[in-house]
Parts: structure tokens; sequence; C-alpha cells
């Protein structure tokens, strides 16, 4: 077990921790952006060409940075993964799919999950992936409201959702999950 989870670790290195402190490179949708830390009147973030810019009056208080960071994150989380999900049902409400009861919650390992009640857990760190990784982890989920196992009929279902699955699925197998 150890030997295996030693292997595994030289393919998907854990990420380092974040600092919060101006330069730190940080992920969305599969490019880098750097975290510019500003004083400011009034605590505010945006993304302004390859910058994450957070505007604070205690420019080091890393809590607050923090704090502003995770926000905007969760933020875009919401939209982009509202909008692979509207793109996704598209597609599968063709195959018999219907809509599901999708919920945000961090997770160590995983991506996403389907519950046998039907409700998709998403986990909010996807926004640091490419978009094209983000709508197959959301077709493969949905997928499995139709077929709740990895059969055969799964993935028969899954290739007439997303024909380039494999290719995607190879794609996020090379970000590893953030720690929450």
């Amino acid at each position: 077990m150890l030997r295996q989870m030693d292997r595994l670790a030289e393919y998907h290195p854990l990420p380092t921790p974040s600092r919060y402190e101006s330069g730190e490179t940080l992920l969305y949708l599969g490019r880098q952006y750097r975290l510019r830390v500003r004083v400011g009147s009034a605590s505010s973030i945006r993304l302004v060409g390859r910058f994450l810019e957070a505007e604070l009056r205690a420019p080091g208080d890393r809590e607050a940075v923090a704090g502003l960071v995770a926000g905007w994150f969760r933020r875009r989380a919401l939209t982009v993964l509202r909008q692979s999900e509207q793109r996704c049902l598209n597609v599968t409400a063709r195959h018999g799919v219907g809509a599901a009861v999708v919920v945000l919650r961090r997770m160590k390992r995983r991506w996403g999950s389907c519950s046998a009640n039907g409700r998709i857990t998403l986990n909010p760190a996807l926004v640091s992936v490419p978009i094209h990784c983000i709508d197959y982890v959301i077709m493969h989920e949905l997928c499995h409201l139709k077929c709740h196992d990895h059969s055969r009929s799964f993935y028969r279902l899954l290739t007439r959702c997303m024909p380039d699955w494999k290719t995607r699925k190879a794609c996020l197998s090379s970000w590893a999950v953030p720690a929450p």
C-alpha cells in the first residue's frame, strides 16, 4: 500500500500550500496567474491580465488575503461550473439523462461524485483546470444519473455524449486535486 502511494506521488506531486503573498502563482482555468497584493482603501479582488489583484488596508494580513482569494475562487466556481453544467445538460438531455441537484464541496481526492439519489457534488477547485476537463467531469457525473456504475453501458453513454472523453480524462489526470 505504501509503495503504491509513493508511486502515485511521483505522478501527482502534492501542491504546495498557499502563502497568499505577492508573486505567488495561482491556477485558474488551466492558466497561471500571479497574485498581486496591494494597499487599498477597501478590500477588493479582481483578475487583471495575468494577475489576480487583491487590495486591502493591511496587505500583510495573510488571513484577509486568503479570505479574499477563497471568496473570489468560490464565486468564479459557481459561475464557471454552472455554465459547464448547462453545456453538458444540453447534450445529455438528448440521451435521456435528466437534470440533477448540483452542490459544491471541497474534497481532498476527487473532482466530483454522484450519489445514489442523484445528487452531484463538484469540487470548487475544478476551476483550476482547463474548461474541457471541467466539462468532462460534469459529463461523467451526469452520465452516472442514468448508469450508476462504471459498466460498459456507462462508457457507451459517456462516449455518445462526449466522444473525446478519453483525451479529456488523460488531460485531467495530469492535474492534482488542490489541497482544501
